[in-house]
């Protein structure tokens, strides 16, 4: 393909150069952008070299994520995201996603899906019920971290029910909990957060132990 090709098929180029989602202002920017360029244009990393492609159409959105999704991979930045978490359904692809999709498709039934209503519910209310009392200590309240502790809690919940409150009971404390509360990256943290990994798998064996019983 020619560069005039290229450049004829090619989304319009938006004079601002930034990596989107790394600044505060990345909101603001994108809907002056939309204004201009319409449902898609690039916008150009200098971070990276390279483009980042805006799409805001539905029917753009559902080719991309749907009936064209093959053509599409999800870049090279999940590799280092692949370190910590595996080859799960957020950092998989191909067959190796469609299987894992296929079998957490019960989990999206309307049922437990109501489940997980219930489970968030619960969680903002003891949330609600925490900053009550620190509000009325005078004390200030930490949105950053009360957001993730928060955020950390519906999963946990969602994923391991009542397992969750047997192993803080047990171990004394969350295990989970480093996830939010560790501040740095380094290979101590690395080392705690595979730990998890053990207990995972402890919590899978009973599951299943339970299950065939």
């Amino acid at each position: 393909m020619t560069a005039a090709a290229h450049a004829k098929s090619a989304p319009p180029e938006a004079e601002l150069k930034f990596d989107i989602g790394s600044t505060d202002d990345s909101l603001e920017r994108m809907i002056e952008l939309f204004a201009m360029h319409g449902d898609t244009y690039r916008v150009f990393v200098p971070a990276r070299r390279s483009y980042t492609y805006v799409i805001h159409h539905p029917d753009d959105v559902k080719r991309v994520l749907v009936s064209n999704h093959r053509n599409y991979t999800k870049g090279v930045g999940l590799d280092r995201v692949r370190i910590p978490l595996g080859k799960g359904i957020m950092t998989s692809e191909g067959e190796l996603w469609k299987r894992q999709r296929y079998m957490m498709q019960p989990l999206f039934h309307r049922r437990v899906i109501g489940q997980f209503a219930e489970v968030i519910a619960g969680a903002n209310d003891r949330c609600l019920a925490r900053w009550d009392v620190l509000a009325q200590r005078g004390e200030p309240v930490n949105l950053t971290d009360e957001m993730s502790e928060l955020t950390l809690e519906i999963v946990l919940r969602a994923i391991f029910g009542r397992d969750l409150d047997r192993l803080t009971e047990q171990l004394g404390g969350n295990p989970f909990a480093v996830v939010t509360r560790e501040p740095s990256r380094d290979l101590q943290f690395a080392y705690k957060f595979r730990s998890l990994s053990k207990l995972v798998a402890q919590l899978l064996a009973r599951r299943r132990a339970e299950t065939e019983e």
